[in-house]
């Protein structure tokens, strides 16, 4: 195959004729200004939040017009404050040139918590018949233009050995555990009443659930409810072994042998039912 000819290189420096060209179509300061200021306006520069993980990004909403702008502005307001309290001006949808929208918006909200709520509640939620909305965090997005172009292997992790968590069935008196809750503490007894006349104390927390807490079948894990999800605990020290996510959640469900776990949530039960989305089981 031939080879391509390299491109000739033209010196222009000492061409008068081409520097006069060059001089007419160079911008002056007030021409550099004009640009600059026509470009913030067809592409207006936001402010990003501090904390960009409570603001969700939005994506797969309808193009529309500045005449229909305000009316799209104040159904994705209703819709994403059902998840939590929206920060004053914490909606943006950006606006073209022309007026029309770009089908993306930006919801911040007060707290973290909140924006959870919203990508657990609308994420691949049907808008309309002809719309399917996309949720995700605007930090979560940042994580990801942060990879690396080029691979680098993990460091290894220390193997740290975990618990026997089925520590308490070598105790030599063989007896179980129970845990009892009052106000906002939960504590964790031997039962050893019929031995000794009282329970012997084993472990105790407070605000370690915000409803009840529920042992698994065979004793291994002790379940806590939490507003944005279910917590396992176990072993002699009482660690956290894994935590599931599942806003609202209130009611549980092991499996006998303890290999699964459904977590069910009324909350998003109820927007299932609407047709909001969300998944009220997990």
């Amino acid at each position: 195959a031939a080879a391509a000819a390299a491109a000739p290189v033209v010196d222009l420096s000492n061409d008068a004729e081409a520097q006069a060209a060059l001089a007419a179509v160079a911008l002056d300061d007030d021409d550099e200004r004009a640009v600059d200021e026509e470009v913030q306006r067809l592409h207006p520069r936001h402010e990003v939040p501090a904390n960009t993980a409570t603001v969700v990004v939005v994506s797969g909403l309808p193009v529309v017009g500045a005449d229909k702008y305000e009316k799209l502005c104040k159904v994705i307001q209703r819709l994403f404050a059902k998840s939590g309290e929206v920060v004053e001006g914490g909606l943006h949808m950006p606006q073209a040139g022309d007026g029309k929208t770009s089908g993306v918006a930006f919801v911040e909200y007060a707290d973290e918590a909140a924006a959870v709520a919203a990508v657990a509640a609308r994420n691949n939620t049907d808008l309309d018949k002809a719309h399917k909305l996309r949720v995700w965090r605007l930090g979560d997005a940042e994580r990801l233009l942060t990879v690396r172009d080029a691979y680098e292997p993990p460091a290894p992790r220390q193997f740290v050995p975990r618990e026997n968590l089925h520590e308490w069935l070598l105790d030599e008196r063989a007896v179980d555990q129970y845990a009892i809750r009052f106000a906002d503490r939960t504590e964790i007894y031997w039962n050893t009443v019929r031995a000794s006349g009282r329970p012997e104390f084993v472990f105790g927390r407070d605000l370690w659930s915000d409803t009840y807490v529920r042992w698994s079948p065979r004793g291994t894990y002790l379940a806590t409810m939490h507003r944005q999800g279910v917590c396992l605990w176990g072993g002699p020290s009482w660690e956290r072994i894994v935590r599931f996510q599942h806003v609202g959640v209130q009611l549980i469900e092991f499996s006998p042998c303890e290999r699964y776990l459904v977590t069910f949530s009324p909350e998003l039960a109820e927007q299932d039912l609407s047709g909001g989305g969300g998944g009220g089981g997990g």
